[in-house]
């Protein structure tokens, strides 16, 4: 008997599996072009836009979008990645509104931190941290370890969890300075009266003892000073807190707002403006401002106080001791506490954030004993998106307020500085001695802890003999640079940069010159 042929039965089986596939194919095709057309039931009705519950997730985009693409969970993700109704870089303005240079930029997360990232499907709660006064310095150094800030502050829900659709609205874009930090609908500042609209990139941020203490603005873009001034006017805003610079590596982080020199006035539509002082410190710039509305028949002004902190870095955070030396500076100005304070920054979320958190837990540390930072920049989210923008941030509060906490305003007025010394003279020698020494242990517990990668150039075998002790190094951070130096010498000098009270001036401090030298 003959072998069988097995060629017709392969064939068949081939057949079979060609037609499975194909048939597969089909089937993926119409399922797709099905869900394709199938309406959103995220988006579908305009009162899912006025919800308020806290996991609501609304991106206010006419276009059907399954709601896992408006929910960014990845922590890279860039501003392409998110599924969010945007104008188009080179998209023309919009009506009413002057300059091409006002289109918002994308949010640079170099520069801004990472608005888009990890947004989680419901606002989390979150356990309780409350940290004792008496035991912050401990938590700080364990927190330092193994980096216990940057796992803390990522357990933070973060990106929108609420309602923006005003922020979103093709006519308000082009006031936001960036493309996706919008306010949410049920915090904004809504302006009144005679306005063109009543839009502005700012919320209103409780403290522990009062609604709406402060307002997280954005800053002031040139199509949006007229709506700045009228806030500050609607609110009755005594003070306003600045925390960028106008530019910062040559990018436009905030428009000047107001004159450019003192007694200069400044008209602002009904607004007239005049700055009566302006004093350069180190860290800081104070400037007093009237405010003059024009639009009343008593043309009514109004004094406003502006602090504008100028020594945060380009990137990362500022010394916390300078930070708090600015903060007591904007605390020491008694105004009426009924109305909001105004912080900015650029966005006003990160920066802002950090100095309302840093104020609102000092205020309530004081009276409770304890402070809680994760729940309260939880609070803050809930009203204005990602507030306290990096884990760096996130640290600084813990640092400034251990540096408030344990050494109090030590600041002596000039025209009572020799009645203070005449009285502690008076006091007895070991009562005097006491409190000046209880004052020096309150400093010896902030000094920081610097490793020997800080003292790089001042171990370097060719820099040691330029020291006259091996335990008084100078510091990587804060030593001057000799600019001129022979061939066998390096740029090194055993000496640091210690700062003044005046922008202007600045201290060396060094050892004594050795003989060798």
């Amino acid at each position: 008997m003959s072998p069988v042929d097995p060629g017709p039965a392969i064939g068949g089986v081939i057949g079979v599996i060609i037609i499975v596939i194909i048939a597969v194919i089909l089937a993926v095709i119409i399922y797709r072009r099905r869900s394709a057309s199938r309406p959103n039931k995220y988006l579908s009705e305009s009162e899912h836009l006025s919800g308020t519950e806290e996991n609501t997730y609304i991106n206010h985009d006419p276009s059907p979008q399954p709601m896992n693409e408006f929910i960014n969970n990845g922590c890279d993700a860039g501003p392409e990645d998110v599924r969010v109704s945007l104008p188009q870089k080179h998209a023309s303005k919009t009506s009413g509104y002057e300059g091409s240079e006002e289109i918002p930029e994308e949010y640079d997360e170099e520069y801004e931190g990472n608005v888009y990232g990890n947004v989680y499907g419901n606002v989390q709660t979150v356990a309780e941290y409350k940290i004792s006064i008496a035991d912050l310095k401990k938590v700080i150094s364990e927190k330092q370890k193994d980096d216990g800030f940057k796992k803390e502050y990522d357990i933070l829900p973060r990106g929108l969890v609420h309602a923006h659709v005003e922020g979103s609205k093709e006519e308000n874009k082009i006031k936001n300075r960036f493309l996706a930090t919008w306010p949410y609908d049920h915090s904004r500042i809504v302006l009144t009266g005679d306005t063109k609209s009543d839009y502005i990139n700012a919320s209103f941020i409780d403290s522990y003892e009062k609604e709406k203490a402060y307002i997280a603005s954005q800053g002031p873009k040139k199509n949006t000073i007229r709506d700045f001034w009228h806030m500050i006017w609607q609110e009755k805003v005594n003070k306003i807190v600045m925390v960028t610079k106008l530019e910062e590596e040559r990018r436009k982080k905030c428009e000047q707002y107001w004159p450019q020199s003192i007694n200069k006035a400044m008209p602002v539509d009904i607004y007239r403006l005049v700055m009566k002082k302006e004093i350069q410190h180190t860290v800081y710039v104070y400037r007093l401002f009237i405010l003059q509305n024009n639009s009343l028949k008593n043309k009514q002004e109004r004094k406003v106080h502006h602090f504008h902190f100028t020594q945060w870095p380009d990137h990362g955070v500022p010394d916390s001791i300078k930070l708090v030396n600015f903060y007591r500076k904007v605390k020491s100005i008694n105004v009426d506490k009924s109305t909001p304070m105004v912080v900015h920054c650029s966005a006003g979320v990160g920066r802002t954030g950090t100095f309302i958190a840093l104020d609102a837990l000092y205020e309530h540390g004081q009276k409770e004993g304890y402070v809680d930072i994760m729940e309260y920049v939880q609070t803050m989210r809930k009203d204005r998106m990602n507030m306290v923008q990096t884990h760096e941030q996130y640290e600084v509060v813990f640092e400034a307020l251990l540096e408030l906490f344990t050494v109090p305003d030590t600041s002596i007025q000039k025209s009572v500085f020799c009645e203070y010394i005449h009285k502690q003279e008076q006091k007895t020698l070991p009562k005097n001695q006491t409190e000046f020494r209880e004052e020096f242990q309150r400093l010896q517990t902030l000094r920081p802890v610097y490793s020997a990668d800080n003292y790089t150039t001042a171990r370097c075998k060719e820099n040691l003999s330029k020291n006259s002790s091996k335990s008084v190094l100078a510091n990587d951070n804060y030593r001057p640079y000799l600019m001129s130096y022979g061939r066998n010498r390096s740029d090194y000098i055993n000496a640091v940069i210690v700062p003044g009270f005046s922008a202007e001036s600045k201290l060396f401090v060094t050892q004594c010159p050795l003989v060798k030298l």
